[in-house]
């Protein structure tokens, strides 16, 4: 996992085109493939918490993830696992795996000395990534979060802070709002995602549901965010935090993975309200404690 030269540029091009039109199938919970970037958002240059993934230091960013503690970045584990395969059979070698300092403007950024190799991955040992909903096969968006253990910190400050059992489901009764960063697509206009600008984009006024996902039974890890009408996730912002300030903290409530209605967020119906999927963090924090 250590060693080893960095991918030529043109090679991790066309590897990032060919993942981005793997995780524009996997977005839409109910006709589902996983998140990219945000829809009507705010730029938010700066942003606390929020990172990008890279498959080299120079090469375009894929995914989003959360700056979660010291060393360790959260993020989607289907960004991370090959498709079909399972937990250690990675996308690409982790010596090639690098994430960005908080909050910048990547495309922008030139100093990427400053980006900090991933050592180690882990996501739960009977992860599958497989998402194939025409054969019922939904695998892929079970336990669908991975920690990434950094070479060294990041300059920002993590959050630290995550969401209870109990307030996560105040979430859940709409009692309290979130907040989603993303480094994903900023739109999605004849049938094709316009790409992200190199900065994180910010939804708020996010609330959750009681609304259940009938294909994953443990209800507990996972839930359904509704997003503002008009405001939606893309392709680029599986693996982004959502976030909410309780008590004057900000808390990680968990990782996006998925998104339902994101190509028609601006269809004014209830019915078709844009929603994300997301993989609780509460329980997996004795995974991360080890």
């Amino acid at each position: 996992m250590n060693g080893g030269s960095e991918m030529d540029d043109k090679i991790a091009h066309k590897f990032v085109t060919s993942i981005s039109a793997v995780l524009l199938l996997f977005l839409n919970i109910f006709q589902a493939p996983p998140a990219n970037s945000i829809i009507n958002g705010t730029a938010v240059e700066g942003a606390p918490y929020v990172v990008t993934l890279l498959p080299s230091p120079s090469a375009n960013n894929f995914c989003s993830g959360v700056y979660f503690s010291e060393r360790v970045v959260i993020t989607a584990a289907h960004c991370v696992v090959k498709s079909g395969a399972k937990a250690g059979e990675w996308n690409w070698s982790i010596r090639n795996l690098y994430v960005s300092q908080t909050g910048i403007d990547w495309r922008n950024y030139k100093d990427y000395s400053n980006c900090v190799r991933v050592l180690k991955i882990w996501v739960t040992p009977t992860y599958f990534n497989r998402y194939i909903p025409e054969n019922r096969q939904y695998e892929g968006q079970v336990d669908d979060i991975a920690f990434l253990f950094l070479e060294k910190p990041l300059s920002g400050q993590p959050i630290n802070s995550f969401a209870s059992e109990s307030e996560v489901n105040e979430f859940r009764n709409g009692s309290i709002e979130a907040q989603n960063y993303g480094y994903g697509c900023l739109d999605y206009e004849n049938n094709k995602p316009t790409d992200n600008d190199g900065k994180p984009y910010l939804i708020d006024k996010i609330y959750g549901t009681r609304q259940l996902i009938s294909h994953i039974t443990d209800s507990s890890r996972h839930l359904v965010a509704i997003y503002p009408q008009g405001k939606s996730i893309c392709p680029g912002d599986s693996g982004s935090p959502l976030i909410s300030n309780i008590n004057a903290t900000d808390k990680y409530i968990g990782v996006v993975f998925a998104g339902g209605f994101w190509t028609q967020p601006k269809v004014a119906r209830a019915s078709t309200r844009p929603n994300s999927t997301v993989t609780v963090f509460w329980p997996y924090y004795q995974a991360y404690l080890s």
